[in-house]
């Protein structure tokens, strides 16, 4: 089981590398335009535009410098897919890790047990079935597209690489509070899998009383604290939506080697 859409034969192995691997939140529409009353005294379309793209390179800088600060992530999420076919939507619960620069482990708790760990340039896929069998396999990451692709884009949006992202993306501001960006991508070819991907960035749950709350307390500000991501959407053509929504966000916790361990079946 894997939350990335397998990419058309014919959009090669350039297109399937813009193919971002979570299958993700509900529908979206295309970015909001601002309204007429949100515009300066004066101003027009063309100045609004280049006002609004000041205002994301501006952002994306910051959450550029916020997340390539992470180098250890651990997150629960729950993923909602809704398929148009059935008229239902499917939800999955799981946990998710990461290790730069490359050790991943993406897994499913249920309704199906699963999971995906990549370290380096190997890789291991388990699968429980609702029967107890339980299935392995290792393989080399290079061997396989839709791993390569997942661990890529886990890395790219996670630790804020957007610079790379443009390359295969048209990104555009949403919203602010919360962070929300749309990323289009460019390949039509991928447009015909991926029409959208909106991706969710919020600030770290609060934890233990420190510093910045004696700093409230004194009538001072408290730092803001860190983005990290929370959510990722998916739009595809066939109007089927998925939402992955990450829980209990933890930058940089101390994880186990033993997590992101490739074992060969016995």
């Amino acid at each position: 089981m894997s939350p990335f859409p397998r990419p058309p034969r014919r959009a090669g192995a350039a297109a399937a590398l813009l193919l971002l691997p979570l299958l993700l939140l509900p529908s979206l529409g295309p970015a909001p335009a601002a309204r007429a009353q949100d515009r300066p005294p004066g101003e027009d379309a063309a100045a609004q535009a280049r006002r609004r793209e000041e205002r994301l390179e501006a952002l994306l800088r910051e959450l550029s410098r916020e997340l390539g600060e992470v180098e250890t992530l651990r997150a629960s999420f729950v993923q909602r897919k809704y398929l148009e076919v059935f008229e239902e939507e499917v939800e999955s619960r799981g946990t998710l890790a990461l290790k730069a620069p490359g050790k991943l482990r993406w897994e499913y708790t249920s309704p199906v047990k699963s999971v995906l760990v990549v370290n380096g340039e190997r890789a291991m896929r388990e699968r429980t079935s609702r029967k107890g069998e339980t299935t392995r396999r290792v393989y080399s990451v290079a061997e396989d597209p839709v791993t390569r692709v997942t661990s890529a884009q886990v890395f790219l949006w996670a630790r804020g690489r957007f610079a790379e992202a443009r390359e295969g993306y048209e990104l555009s501001l949403v919203s602010e509070e919360p962070l929300r960006l749309r990323a289009v991508p460019k390949d039509e070819r991928v447009r015909e899998v991926v029409a959208a991907v909106e991706l969710t960035f919020a600030a770290e749950e609060a934890g233990e009383a420190g510093a910045g709350d004696g700093d409230a307390a004194k009538g001072k500000p408290a730092p803001r604290r860190p983005r990290v991501l929370t959510g990722v959407a998916l739009e595809e053509p066939s109007r089927a939506r998925t939402r992955v929504e990450f829980r209990d966000v933890e930058r940089n916790p101390e994880l186990p080697d033993e997590l992101f361990r490739v074992e060969s079946p016995r």
